[in-house]
């Protein structure tokens, strides 16, 4: 499996759509203990796989 998601999957995710697993395809991405506007990762709503998404936020120091 690509451990790289791809940037569209990622848009979906961050603008809080429900978004297919693309491992199961049984479950949907949910925000890990935070709001999807706070999150920087991601797992699966399936109980039964371990797939999650791990967002790098870009950090602009001025």
């Amino acid at each position: 499996m690509d451990i790289t998601a791809p940037i569209d999957l990622i848009e979906k995710i961050v603008q809080g759509k429900k978004t297919d697993c693309r491992k199961c395809s049984n479950g949907y991405y949910v925000p890990y203990n935070a709001s999807v506007e706070n999150a920087h990762s991601f797992y699966c709503s399936n109980p039964k796989c371990s797939d999650c998404i791990i967002i790098d936020p870009i950090i602009n120091i001025e």
